[in-house]
């Protein structure tokens, strides 16, 4: 079976289920906990966060705990672009990014201080 490549895109708070290879990740990480006493399984709201803590929560027994503080950054317009493209189509910001995240300022994506702020 030959798995698809990843696709480095900003998922964001977008609803991008899991990839197959992502089931897989999951599903090894599920046996390897059983090992640990774990007794507590929080996940963020995201789809593909929750997938993930389901298929753990399942395999584990545990209850899920869903908290809305381990949200996604909002991505505003970079939502659903690759690295590649927001390199190309935003090239200043880009390099902020990379370089000095904290000082990203860019109309509909959350900065990092927002993102702390809700903490």
């Amino acid at each position: 079976m030959i798995s698809s490549p990843i696709k480095k895109v900003y998922a964001g708070k977008s609803p991008e289920p899991l990839t197959e290879r992502g089931v897989r990740q999951a599903k090894e990480v599920s046996e390897k906990l059983k090992k640990f006493e774990v007794n507590a399984l929080y996940s963020s709201p995201i789809q593909r966060a929750l997938q993930t803590a389901q298929i753990i929560a399942v395999n584990n027994g545990l209850d899920l705990q869903v908290e809305e503080a381990f949200r996604e950054l909002e991505m505003g317009p970079w939502e659903g672009l690759s690295e590649v493209d927001v390199e190309k189509r935003y090239p200043d910001e880009w390099n902020i990014w990379n370089t000095r995240p904290a000082e990203l300022k860019l109309a509909g994506r959350e900065t990092l201080e927002e993102l702390w702020s809700v903490y």
